[in-house]
This record gives C-alpha cells, structure tokens and sequence, in this order.
C-alpha cells in the first residue's frame, strides 16, 4: 500500500462522517431505550446496534472529564466520524486538545485513516497506537474503534485512551 496525501484523506473522511453518521441528527429523540442493548442470548450489541447509539453518549461527562479536564459538549467528529469533545484549555496557538471516540469503522476505511496504525498496545487485543496522532486503534463490535486523546502532559496521551479503551469495550463488546 503506497502513502496516502492529506487532501485524498481528508475527503475519504468528511464521506465517512456523513455516510456514518449523517442519520444521527435525529438520536436521542425516543428510541433511546433500544440503542445499546444486548442482544437475548447475552452477547455482546451487534455492529447494527451501536451504529445506531451516538458515539457522544458512550462515555460520561464525568469521564471525559477525567481525561481532559474542562470541556464542551460532545459533538460530531469530523476527522474520525464518531464524537469530539473540545477542551475548553487549550492554546490558542496550538493543536486543539480533546478526545475523539469512533466505532464500527469498516476495514477499507481504516486503511484510509491510519495510514500507520502505530505500535502494538499489549493490554488490548488488536490494539495499537500511533503517537503522532495520540490515536489507539482496537477492534470493538467486530470493527475498528479509535480513542484519541490530545490531553496536556502528551506523555499522558497513551494511558488515557488506554483507559478509555477499556471502558468502550466494556459498554459496546469486542
């Protein structure tokens, strides 16, 4: 696979978040009961589940709290398709610090996104992380989850998606 240019990513992504998530205008809006749930046999939410939960409403404000301090509210990522929170922290002059959550990215989709996936992470199965772009890619739902933390100290980065990591899997299933 040859190296992929910013411009062709960048569209490849503003596709994905409309093809993902463009119908999620409307979540939140009385089906809440059903998004999420297991299914009878008490395995894990299937991939058609999820999809339908918003991705903001995976983890708790308290949590993403935790992670990055004071914030906004969730809202619509446009880089990954899932959910960004923004700091409310952050320098002017620099990379906007937050967290961006996404599920249930395809496999060609992937290979779009994460040119490099990074180095393996040996407490998450099929999990890595790439530095550069403080982003942990896992499998989750039977797909390709990301948690990206842009968090100051940056040496915090990693242990921060990790944790959260482990809190999606828990919610959404592997």
């Amino acid at each position: 696979m040859g190296h992929r240019t910013r411009p062709r990513r960048h569209l490849v992504l503003l596709a994905l978040s409309s093809l993902l998530f463009g119908g999620l205008v409307g979540c939140g809006s009385g089906d809440e009961g059903e998004a999420g749930e297991a299914d009878p046999g008490g395995g894990s939410p299937s991939y058609e589940t999820v999809v339908l939960q918003d991705a903001c409403d995976l983890l708790g404000d308290d949590e993403v709290t935790a992670t990055i301090g004071p914030h906004g509210p969730g809202e619509q990522d446009y880089l990954y398709g899932g959910c960004w929170w923004p700091s409310t922290e952050s320098p002017p002059d620099a990379v906007a610090w937050g967290l961006r959550v996404a599920f249930g990215i395809d496999e060609a989709t992937f290979e779009d996104l994460a040119d490099d996936p990074g180095e393996p992470v040996d407490d998450i199965a099929n999990a890595t992380y790439h530095e550069l772009d403080s982003a942990l890619w896992f499998t989750c739902v039977g797909a390709h989850c990301v948690v990206s933390a842009v968090i100051d100290p940056p040496e915090e980065s990693r242990a921060a998606a990790e944790s959260l990591a482990g809190l999606i899997l828990e919610r959404v299933g592997k």
